[in-house]
């Protein structure tokens, strides 16, 4: 596994190589780093040239400062994929990742093969009222305490120092309240090949995950049993080996 970067758009933005083949761009979640989701990766790296990102304010990049957002996250991803000369890549996202995912098959559908979207949500009301109570409850010590390895990754790798953890703590929970705000129509338009997964006791409820299954032309879909939002962690050989069945067949 090889740290680099990449200019995009005037940003330095980090990103770790492994694997070869096909290239596969990996896509973390919210708080979440590259190597967040290594041990997908690693099955996936049998197969595919891996490249896992750090977006702009997580990991290894800086933030760029404003809020932040789901189209700008694209924007970079899309700068990502042309500025290394990708051509089509197939994209595995969770969350915030998997957001991405759509956003960006809506826009460009030439950069991409396949996509897994990995507990993705197309709209923010799509979170289960549980999820949203917890969301509401966060503050930069609660996520200290549920998400340790995130919050010690960002104060040890980020360049913008720990100190500035607070701040885009409150960037993102805005984000997670107030988008992505796509609709059925928009989701309608997808034409790249997608296999959505989710957990059974994900964030966003099972109602959602259909509709967002029903409004994807031709898509498939993976609910992983007794799992929860964190499967692409805690559920990875699970992931890797739906997602591989995926985008090898």
């Amino acid at each position: 596994m090889e740290g680099k970067r990449v200019e995009v758009d005037g940003q330095s933005v980090y990103y770790e190589e492994y694997g070869k083949g096909d290239p596969l761009l990996l896509l973390h979640g919210g708080f979440g780093t590259g190597d967040s989701l290594l041990a997908i990766g690693q099955q996936l790296a049998r197969h595919f040239r891996v490249i896992a990102p750090d977006r702009s304010g997580h990991g290894h990049t800086s933030d760029k400062g404003g809020p932040l957002t789901y189209d700008d996250m694209t924007t970079e991803t899309i700068g990502v994929i042309e500025a290394l000369g990708l051509g089509k890549a197939n994209l595995l996202g969770y969350s915030d990742g998997g957001i991405i995912c759509l956003l960006l098959a809506i826009r460009r559908p030439d950069l991409i093969a396949k996509m897994v979207p990995l507990s993705a949500n197309f709209h923010y009301n799509g979170m289960s009222p549980q999820a949203q109570g917890m969301i509401g409850g966060f503050t930069p010590e609660v996520m200290k305490m549920i998400l340790p390895h995130e919050v010690e990754a960002y104060e040890k790798y980020s360049p913008d120092g720990p100190e500035h953890f607070p701040v885009m703590f409150e960037k993102t929970k805005t984000m997670f309240t107030t988008q992505p705000e796509l609709t059925v129509e928009d989701l309608a338009k997808i034409t790249v090949p997608t296999l959505l997964m989710a957990a059974d006791r994900d964030m966003m409820t099972l109602e959602h995950t259909l509709a967002l299954f029903q409004a994807i032309p031709n898509a498939q879909l993976a609910i992983v049993p007794g799992a929860t939002h964190a499967l692409g962690m805690d559920r990875a050989d699970d992931v890797a080996s739906a997602a591989l069945r995926f985008l090898l067949a």
